[in-house]
């Protein structure tokens, strides 16, 4: 639905926060090759809104979300 309300293509804070919603979901209920799509797509979206911030806490929870599901 944010998708819906934000538009397709832009880098958005809520977008990419359920992105980052959505990956835990998948890597609770075990399907982790889903939550590593999400929690990519995540990343993705948030070095593009911090592009000048590349030590940004959102890009750092997005790259340890990442290396959980790896765990």
């Amino acid at each position: 639905m944010r998708l819906e309300i934000y538009g397709h293509g832009r880098p958005n804070l809520n977008v990419a926060a359920s992105l980052n919603n959505l990956g835990n979901v998948y890597e609770g209920l075990g399907k982790l090759d889903k939550a590593f799509e999400k929690h990519e797509q995540c990343l993705e979206m948030y070095l593009a809104i911090h592009v000048y911030d590349k030590a940004h806490p959102h890009i750092a929870m997005s790259l340890n979300n990442l290396g959980c599901v790896y765990e």
